[in-house]
């Protein structure tokens, strides 16, 4: 009996994410048709890939796309990142986008799963976070605008999850900070990289947990591959790392200042550098940081990382530095 391959919508195609994604799943045959949508135009063809120039708050138009195409898997990236300053656009666009991609699928009975990309950011930077949080740790983000959107993002997906079809599956997939070659705008290891020093807080340890793109890539696989995989999942690696580790390996002073002086400093940097995506608010994450338990990953879903977070931020470091000596 011949096995039909499964059709994958991809929203936020044109972004770092959906770059990454559509990428790899080009290169596996097991998959049918990729459809992918955004309002910016990727820069990847193909004759399996079909772009669709539409915003992720069409409802009407994402349920036309997936019914046109027979879509049986929805990746959910359409997100707007960083410290948006325009925070009732990023809302409009990330909840109500969530929103219209849930109404839309549940429309569309060929579709039977959504897998949202959210983020380990929305468990939010409090004092007194404990190592390694499980699943069912709350989501308390109060600083990070990001990681304030990827907490009410999910109460969203929790608050229509109980309108969807019986056989619409949800998967929350909440990602520690990723780093890879994929080419991208700002980034953590980017960021690092431009600076002339490390960064550290006096009187914190500040551990900060990487995944490599390689390891979230084979993450979605596994997912795609196992239809009764559902629920929210933390994704980062077994351990952690930190920014005076990473610079002692890159061999690259490090910079000790009071929280206040930093949160002054990358107060000046977001303004100077917007780019590099990192705000004053970050500083509470380096603070009281989110080190997540990904157990529940590896037993359910087999998941060995390849990568540690200090080999994943070393391996992308290795991979920018080998690009702009190419230039």
């Amino acid at each position: 009996m011949e096995v039909k391959s499964k059709n994958v919508l991809i929203t936020g195609v044109a972004g770092y994410l959906g770059t990454s994604l559509l990428k790899h799943l080009l290169e596996d045959r097991s998959i049918g048709r990729i459809v992918g949508t955004d309002i910016s135009k990727p820069k990847i063809r193909s004759n399996r890939f079909v772009f669709e120039h539409v915003d992720a708050r069409d409802e009407k138009g994402h349920a036309e796309i997936m019914a046109k195409y027979d879509i049986s898997i929805v990746f959910h990236f359409a997100f707007m990142l960083g410290e948006v300053k325009d925070q009732k656009k990023a809302i409009s666009v990330n909840i109500g986008g969530t929103r219209s991609i849930m109404k839309a699928a549940n429309q569309v009975k060929s579709v039977k799963r959504i897998i949202f990309a959210g983020s380990v950011s929305a468990y939010g930077a409090n004092k007194g976070n404990k190592l390694y949080m499980k699943e069912s740790h709350p989501l308390r983000a109060r600083t990070l605008k990001y990681g304030i959107n990827k907490m009410l993002f999910e109460k969203e997906i929790a608050r229509l999850k109980a309108e969807l079809r019986p056989d619409l599956g949800v998967v929350v997939l909440r990602i520690c900070t990723i780093v890879g070659p994929t080419e991208r705008e700002g980034g953590a290891v980017e960021a690092f990289l431009s600076l002339p020093c490390g960064l550290h807080i006096i009187g914190h340890k500040c551990p900060i947990q990487f995944v490599h793109e390689e390891d979230l890539l084979d993450v979605f696989d596994k997912v795609i591959a196992d239809e009764h995989v559902l629920g929210v999942y933390n994704v980062a690696p077994k351990d952690y790392t930190s920014i005076e580790q990473i610079s002692r390996k890159m061999k690259k002073p490090i910079l000790y200042l009071p929280y206040s002086l930093l949160y002054l400093a990358f107060f000046v940097l977001y303004r100077v550098k917007p780019s590099i995506g990192i705000s004053e608010n970050s500083v509470s994450y380096l603070a009281y940081p989110i080190i997540v338990d990904s157990t529940k990953l590896e037993n359910e879903l087999g998941k060995v990382f390849k990568y540690s977070s200090l080999g994943a931020f070393l391996d992308c470091a290795r991979q920018l530095s080998k690009k702009k000596k190419g230039r």
